[in-house]
């Protein structure tokens, strides 16, 4: 039998193997130049999403008039202005003080979005925040307060847990076992009863009234402890009582060492049910409180003085009361000079009724009433564009996106299989179409858990072990406790999975949802409150903004990083039908239309009330996703491991 030789083909395949190499490397550096056009657009995007004003550090200077030694500022959670002060309040003595002339009482108009956090800001800086003033809180490193006692439970030991610390700072009294000082310049304290109850029943749940009465119960017993340390030693004490959300909340400044006020009218002055006695910006609190307890106004301040107030604590300083004014005047002036100069002078001069063609750079104004003037105007035009969005950045940005996400879809076309396009594509059409639904994005992970156990069942069907890697999923999703032993679950699922030949959809789609899946199992979610800090500093003695910012990722996306580092191994398995190649852009396209959908969404909701609440950290998060995670994990990772 004759035998032919065989054909040579070293030469044809290593041409194929080079040219396929040079064909992964276009691949690869195409997939680059999209990623950073990704990067790109978000960076447009989210410099006309979320507005950044000017910020002015320091003070404007402290007036020389007589001021207060001491402080208590209780913020009640939701405090309505009709809860205090309406004919159905159920607070008797704060009508007892407005009454003697002890307090003076007002509503405050709290600017949206009206939700705890921004009105916490704007209780403490006297401006609007923006969503990124919480993100960069992050940056401080000051140690120079602490937070002690901070307990949260339900509607009634939510608050008894701040009063039961009153015995020890009050009178001195250590029985309690509290080891707070007993001296004290400013005491604040935080009650959230109120709102819990709200959010429970509404404003006429049964639970209302009798927290009404528990909130008056502590301005009484606060406001005669002031009483007596001030006949004690001669100080002069100023209590505040105020709510932080809701439109229309309750202000009230009382004290027991200062003139009285004129008692008010049988019936407190309305312009409706919620709008009691005068009504002013909840902003305003915090020059007014500045001034009276002899501190220089914030020169970032939105706020304006409270004349009444003025009037009340200084009635024969007339004079002292107009520089007061004046100092805020050229304070909020320079906040709109910071953010649009050329609106100031046109203010100013309308303020004192001058016309256009009188007014010139070199013109002041002279008198109160037109100092009070110009802060009303200023502070209307700082308001009204605080919400501002540049919609040329965001259009931009979306553009970007729009055409990256197209790129990529066609070009992750042949690493898609048409047996499982339909299934996978649905499934993914349902989570973009999610992200149009504010319920849906603060409970991302009921998703996420039911594609990861509905997937993983399914498989499970041909797959006797994947019956295991069922349960897996299931326990990871509800589980709460520590996050260690969740690696063993994990670990147990990369062992499942490193057994299944996964064609490329499948397989990028499974390694998507279980990294998803991971983060909520470990304790994540779409809102700033469930970024755990507690491991930001592990490791480090001094602060480090890199260091604190890489822990703090590390710590909370600890189970989609895991997953990362499993990825590659698993391409690497000897059954493998999928590549990094096509890995990568499967999932940086099911990534980027995340981000464009999620984008299209924040821009067409950008006025809605859960806009600082809910689309802002979705988005923030999702940028995470995609830069942090799949940009610096996915990819960085696989490269590391190569």
């Amino acid at each position: 039998m004759s035998h032919k030789s065989p054909t040579p083909t070293c030469r044809p395949a290593a041409t194929r193997s080079g040219g396929g190499r040079a064909r992964d490397g276009a691949r690869v550096a195409v997939l680059l130049v999209l990623t950073a056009a990704t990067g790109a657009g978000l960076l447009l995007f989210a410099s006309g999403f979320f507005p950044v004003k000017p910020f002015i550090p320091g003070y404007s200077p402290a007036s020389n008039l007589p001021v207060h030694t001491r402080l208590v500022f209780v913020l009640v959670d939701a405090l309505r202005s009709d809860f205090a002060f309406g004919p159905s309040s159920n607070m008797p003595f704060v009508a007892s003080l407005i009454a003697s002339g002890h307090g003076l009482p007002f509503t405050a108009i709290a600017q949206p979005p009206t939700v705890t956090l921004p009105r916490l800001k704007a209780l403490t800086t006297g401006s609007n925040p923006t969503f990124l003033d919480a993100m960069l809180n992050i940056a401080e490193d000051s140690d120079s307060a602490v937070l002690e006692h901070v307990d949260s439970w339900d509607t009634s030991t939510v608050d008894t847990n701040v009063t039961r610390h009153l015995d020890a700072l009050l009178s001195g009294d250590s029985s309690t076992g509290s080891s707070a000082p007993t001296e004290w310049d400013a005491l604040i304290l935080h009650y959230l009863g109120m709102d819990h109850v709200g959010h429970l029943g509404g404003p006429n749940s049964p639970l209302m009234a009798p927290k009404q009465r528990e909130m008056d119960d502590v301005v009484e017993r606060l406001f005669t402890s002031l009483e007596a340390k001030d006949a004690e030693d001669g100080g002069s004490s100023l209590l505040v009582l105020v709510g932080d959300h809701g439109m229309s909340e309750a202000l009230l400044f009382a004290s027991p060492s200062s003139p009285r006020a004129p008692p008010p009218s049988s019936e407190p002055a309305s312009n409706g049910p919620y709008l009691l006695h005068q009504v002013v910006n909840q902003i305003d609190l915090v020059p007014t409180l500045s001034v009276l307890m002899g501190l220089g106004i914030p020169r970032n301040s939105m706020g304006k003085l409270i004349e009444p107030v003025l009037e009340h604590w200084y009635p024969g300083s007339l004079e002292g009361a107009s520089n007061l004014l004046k100092t805020n005047a050229d304070q909020i002036g320079a906040v709109l000079t910071a953010t649009d100069a050329s609106a100031t002078l046109a203010l100013r001069c309308e303020a004192a009724l001058v016309p256009p063609s009188q007014c010139t750079s070199f013109f002041e104004l002279t008198s109160s009433s037109h100092f009070s003037k110009f802060i009303d105007l200023v502070q209307d035009r700082l308001l009204s564009t605080f919400g501002d969005h540049d919609l040329v950045s965001m259009s931009l940005g979306l553009s970007i996106l729009f055409l990256t996400a197209i790129s990529l879809a066609v070009l992750a076309r042949p690493y898609v299989d048409s047996n499982q396009a339909l299934v996978v594509g649905g499934a993914f059409a349902m989570f973009l179409g999610s992200r149009f639904a504010t319920t849906f994005l603060e409970e991302e992970h009921e998703i996420w858990f039911f594609f990861t156990a509905t997937a993983i069942g399914l498989l499970a069907i041909s797959s006797a072990e994947l019956k295991l890697a069922t349960f897996v999923t299931l326990l990871a999703s509800i589980a709460r406790t520590a996050n260690v032993p969740l690696f063993l679950l994990l670990w147990s699922q990369y062992r499942i999975l490193s057994h299944l030949p996964l064609p490329p959809l499948l397989f990028t789609s499974l390694i998507i949802a279980f990294q998803r899946t991971s983060y909520f199992a470990f304790g994540g979610s779409n809102s700033l409150a469930t970024v755990d800090l507690s491991q930001a500093y592990n490791g480090i003695s001094t602060y480090s903004l890199p260091l604190v910012s890489l822990l703090t990722f590390l710590s909370n996306f600890a189970g989609p990083v895991f997953w990362s580092l499993a990825t590659p191994s698993l391409l690497h398995h000897s059954q493998r039908s999928s590549t990094r190649t096509s890995h990568f852009y499967l999932s940086n396209t099911m990534h980027v239309w995340s981000l464009l959908i999620l984008a299209i969404s924040a821009t067409h909701f950008r006025h809605h009330l859960f806009t600082f609440t809910v689309f802002s950290p979705a988005l923030l998060f999702e940028g995470v996703w995609n830069t942090w995670m799949h940009l610096g994990g996915d990819v960085g990772i696989a490269f590391l491991m190569e």
